[in-house]
This record gives structure tokens, C-alpha cells and sequence, in this order.
């Protein structure tokens, strides 16, 4: 559902981020309000993953992971998908 409401958000870039936060935070519960939290624009819904009860989701087998994060401004982000 919040990957959803990321893809949602992307889509729709007159859409309140604030009032589909609020909406997603009264359907789900608090255990989930910090990935709500991390919906923003222009954001690949694939950047938040959904770790819940100590086992990893994307990579259950996984005995080494790598991660990369690239910062860049909204912005810049809308001009590379352009």
C-alpha cells in the first residue's frame, strides 16, 4: 500500500504529500507511520522497503548486503526521468 501511495504521489505532482500521509497513517498502523513518513515526490517506490519483525523481505537469504544512496534535489531528479 505505501509503495502504492509512493507511485500515487509520483503520478499525481499536484497532490498533497501531507494529506496522503495523513490518510495512509489513519488506515495502517503506527508500526508503519515511519515508512508513511518517508513518502515524498518524485521518489522511486522502490527505495522503501518494508523490514518488519527482524526478517528481511527483499533478501531473506542474504548474508552480505551493499547499499548505495545517491542525494540528489527533487528537482534534478525530475530532469533525469524527463
Amino acid at each position: 500500500m505505501i509503495q502504492k501511495a509512493q507511485e500515487f504521489m509520483n503520478e499525481n505532482h499536484f497532490a498533497d504529500v501531507s494529506r496522503v500521509q495523513c490518510l495512509l497513517r489513519k488506515m495502517m498502523s503506527k508500526e508503519y507511520h515511519g515508512l508513511i513518513d518517508q513518502i515524498k515526490e518524485y521518489q522511486d517506490p522502490h527505495a522503501i522497503f518494508n523490514i518488519h519483525g527482524g526478517n528481511n523481505l527483499i533478501a531473506p537469504t542474504a548474508s552480505q548486503a551493499e547499499q548505495k544512496l545517491v542525494e540528489k534535489p527533487a528537482d534534478e531528479i525530475k530532469k533525469d526521468k524527463e
